[in-house]
């Protein structure tokens, strides 16, 4: 979906995930009053830091490490980078305005004033990466559908959320194909490990309760937003029914047609039905038959993977 809406002429993107406000310790658990001995302020430690989004988005891209206000480039290819006054400007900016909302959560004392804070923060993120004519600023990720329920929709206001989902049955064998399904239990002494065992069995069982929980707070969140606010989209959908998706996006977002400027440019569908199907090299038919509990989550006229067609 960001691929998608990338491609559209008056959207400005957030490059990377937007951590700022639902990681622990950071802006959202200030506004809804989660700080705490146990939950630590970390804004000022991202800060200091160079922020979770720099690491994730920039350090495996233009190997660059940030420290306060200095740039560093690691790299002995750093002249090869053509967009360096680019980064140097945009993220240091991000970097003083997320030390400039540190200062001011800790002095406010009202959740009211914190939201209102919180939500002009958000408003200047907006005018960091958008123009005059953008419409829409693109958030990746900027929640977690079981924390802040009650703050978030007031500091993103005026919003529209796009949730995209996936086969969980794909979703899983993309952890496998990763490397990535014994991620949450490489620490034995955590409880995962006693819960659901050590084998592929139990791994996949943890990761589909897990997505299955997360499945079920979007439906809640569905309920309380109400179809104007929220839409959801299954991943399947935008690659075998790509024109009618993106006509439901364009309704759902208001968008100009017109607007959409290079389509195919970075959401290539011939490309993403690759990840579809994937499950069937990667589990075997007793790990499938876990999944039961998960059909609904499934298309409701299932799909057949090798052709794209209706069955």
């Amino acid at each position: 979906m960001v691929d998608l809406l990338s491609e559209y002429s008056g959207i400005g993107v957030v490059p990377g995930e937007f951590d700022e406000v639902r990681r622990a310790g950071m802006i959202g658990d200030y506004v809804a009053g989660n700080i705490s001995q146990s939950n630590p302020a970390n804004l000022m430690n991202v800060y200091w830091n160079g922020g979770y989004w720099i690491h994730q988005y920039y350090s495996n891209k233009y190997h660059l490490r940030f420290i306060a206000k200095h740039l560093i480039i690691r790299s002995p290819f750093a002249f090869l980078y053509k967009n360096k006054k680019y980064l140097k400007t945009k993220i240091l900016k991000r970097l003083q305005l997320l030390k400039k909302i540190a200062k001011d959560l800790e002095k406010i004392d009202t959740q009211e004033k914190k939201i209102e804070r919180a939500h002009t923060y958000i408003k200047e993120i907006q005018n960091l990466y958008t123009h005059n004519d953008d419409k829409f600023l693109l958030f990746d990720q900027p929640i977690f559908f079981n924390t802040h329920q009650d703050v978030w929709p007031l500091i993103f206001d005026p919003f529209k959320l796009l949730v995209v989902y996936r086969d969980p049955r794909d979703q899983i064998a993309q952890l496998i194909k990763e490397n990535l399904l014994y991620y949450d239990r490489e620490t034995p002494t955590r409880g995962v490990v006693e819960i659901y065992g050590e084998g592929r069995i139990g791994g996949i069982t943890y990761e589909l309760d897990a997505l299955l929980a997360r499945m079920r707070n979007i439906e809640k969140l569905q309920t309380a937003l109400g179809e104007s606010k929220i839409k959801l989209i299954r991943f399947e959908d935008m690659i075998y029914h790509y024109d009618t998706i993106v006509g439901e996006v364009e309704e759902f977002l208001g968008l100009d047609p017109e607007k959409h400027k290079v389509p195919l440019n970075y959401f290539k569908p011939n490309e993403s039905v690759k990840n579809i199907g994937i499950y069937k090299q990667y589990l075997s038919k007793d790990e499938l038959q876990l999944f039961a509990k998960s059909e609904r989550y499934f298309y409701e006229k299932q799909v057949d993977d090798t052709h794209g067609k209706e069955a």
